[in-house]
């Protein structure tokens, strides 16, 4: 009988992200400063990020773009959100629990005992802990690679980006109760026979006929599915300040064309199968971001919708992935030396595999220490509690004209990280 492989449910996403932007989980999150900031970019991202996340940012500057550099070129900016749960998922084809699960029934068969008995005790345990730690979790991966250039102006500026990028969404609610308690019950009734009586219980239904204790791998019935995208995304982001009734208003523009494959996996345990499968074909879609930032004083208010067009493309199993609109507010505050940012989702964001909504509040703040070096601290909360409080920290340095930013955030149930170099042009 061949192994039960919850890896490939990981792998199946990740196929081929070499040749691989959309978003799995939330807003979106495409570099090192921002995830530094708790997600906060709507009203307060530099203009080398305005392109990502409202690109009326790159209007609100009042100089001429051939003085000075503040245009900025980033190559490559990195980011990748993960569930903690992969590593769980990986850890049980690691240390081969369902392997070790079948040797330890094989041995107690071959030689009766309480040595034996202790073996089967030890795997159903191992195996019975980390189906628990993953039932009802959720799959997610978003990695992203790109390059961006930021050209801001007098009251007007443009960017670009390419970006390479790979989601995925999976569903572990269907790791079956079943199946926990089948295997609590091998723990229960070896625990009997390796003890002599003096602890856990008898159950002589896990014996044949013949007294051959049954492999409990032959009757689970749990199963997992997850579905995943690699794709390119190409946008080209504009952006003018006008005067409305006196008060200044910026208005950005982000037309974008995503070329993508969809990747689906289905696991069937009882059956030790995994069914996988890979769109025939590049699908295109066109996309739009729009948004709008007025400066009052040191505070900035904005608005950004995010992927216009909501897209729900089929899969190879013939299941669906989402690409959600995603409306957005923000707020931030400019010091001297500090800046505050706070951004808050409209509506619930369909996650890539549409079976759960995200809806989350972010806060951060950066404080330029010295001149060539900003520190920066963030969090971020999802008011459907599908995903836990993240925390986030970073570091920016500006050497002449070299930049380099990194991050770092961390939940109960994701890691994160991000790094990017640039230059001022």
């Amino acid at each position: 009988m061949k192994p039960i492989h919850y890896r490939t449910l990981v792998l199946a996403l990740v196929a081929a992200c070499a040749s691989a932007t959309l978003r799995a989980e939330g807003y979106g999150i495409y570099d090192a400063k921002v995830m530094a900031l708790g997600g906060s970019g709507t009203a307060i991202a530099d203009s080398g990020a305005a392109v990502f996340y409202n690109p009326a940012l790159l209007a609100q500057y009042d100089y001429d773009e051939d003085r000075g550099h503040h245009g900025s070129f980033y190559f490559p900016t990195l980011a990748l959100q993960l569930a903690e749960v992969a590593e769980d998922i990986q850890d049980i084809d690691d240390d081969q629990l369902a392997d070790n699960l079948s040797d330890s029934v094989a041995a107690f068969n071959a030689a009766p005992g309480a040595a034996n008995a202790g073996g089967v005790v030890d795997a159903s345990s191992a195996l019975l802990s980390s189906l628990n730690q993953i039932k009802g979790s959720s799959l997610f991966v978003d990695g992203f690679l790109g390059v961006a250039i930021a050209e801001p102006g007098e009251r007007q500026g443009g960017a670009f980006y390419w970006g390479a990028r790979v989601i995925g969404d999976g569903d572990l609610s269907s790791i079956e109760q079943a199946d926990l308690d089948l295997l609590a019950d091998y723990v229960e009734g070896l625990d009997f026979i390796a003890t002599g009586g003096q602890s856990g219980t008898a159950h002589p239904e896990l014996f044949n006929a013949d007294g051959t204790l049954v492999d409990p791998r032959d009757n689970l019935i749990s199963s997992a599915q997850a579905v995943g995208a690699v794709a390119n995304e190409l946008g080209v982001a504009v952006a003018k300040e006008v005067s409305l009734w006196g008060q200044p208003v910026a208005f950005g523009f982000t037309p974008k064309i995503m070329v993508l494959k969809t990747y689906d996996s289905y696991l069937d345990v009882s059956g030790n199968s995994v069914e996988t499968g890979e769109s025939s074909a590049w699908q295109r879609k066109l996309s739009a971001d729009l948004g709008v930032a007025t400066r009052v004083g040191h505070w900035n208010f904005a608005f950004t919708w995010k992927d216009v067009a909501r897209h729900v493309l089929a899969t190879p199993l013939e299941r669906e992935l989402t690409i959600d609109s995603k409306p957005r507010l923000g707020i931030g505050y400019f010091g001297d030396r500090f800046k505050l940012g706070f951004d808050y989702d409209l509506v619930p964001i369909t996650s890539a595999a549409g079976h759960r909504e995200i809806q989350e509040w972010a806060l951060g703040a950066e404080w330029q220490v010295l001149a060539p070096l900003a520190l920066r601290v963030g969090y971020r909360q999802d008011l459907e509690d599908t995903r836990g409080d993240v925390i986030s920290y970073g570091v920016g340095l500006e050497l002449g004209r070299f930049l380099m930013d990194a991050a770092f955030a961390e939940s109960d149930d994701l890691l994160a990280a991000a790094l990017q170099f640039g230059y001022r042009i």
